[in-house]
């Protein structure tokens, strides 16, 4: 899909993508109601648009109707956090690939960003990594 993105892209969606990704760095993502809700918006529709860049019509209809961004809302305001600065450094990588058209640099950039953004996600369901009990019996035995 990037690789057909980066083929197709016009001048107008570029320049979309360029205005999103700027409004997306000057978000204030503080507060669910306000930042991050903007935040999670303009994401949505940066995707919305990589997406129709590579006139797949069914990756556009499949992205509509799972409402991603709906789950990533509900997922990051039960967690409080999203990072931001991370997010818009993956999405200029993206823009500038497409800018230069080149399919190849477009796939390893939307590549690093959904891979990034799986261990966003998923660092908050491991489980938190505690000192093993015999240290910290040990610990115990030399403060006593």
């Amino acid at each position: 899909m990037p690789r057909l993105a980066a083929r197709r892209i016009r001048v107008p969606d570029l320049l979309a993508m360029e205005r999103i990704l700027q409004d997306s760095e000057h978000s204030e993502v503080g507060s669910w109601s306000h930042g991050y809700k903007a935040f999670n918006q303009l994401d949505q529709r940066f995707h919305a648009i990589l997406l129709t860049a590579a006139d797949n019509r069914f990756l556009v209809q499949a992205h509509r109707s799972l409402n991603i961004h709906v789950e990533l809302g509900r997922f990051y305001r039960a967690f409080g956090t999203v990072d931001q600065e991370q997010t818009c450094y993956e999405h200029q990588a993206i823009v500038n690939a497409l800018r230069l058209h080149n399919p190849d640099l477009a796939h390893t950039a939307v590549e690093t960003h959904v891979t990034a953004t799986e261990g966003r996600i998923l660092c908050f369901f491991e489980p938190v990594q505690s000192a093993p009990v015999s240290a910290i019996s040990e610990m115990s035995e030399k403060v006593a």
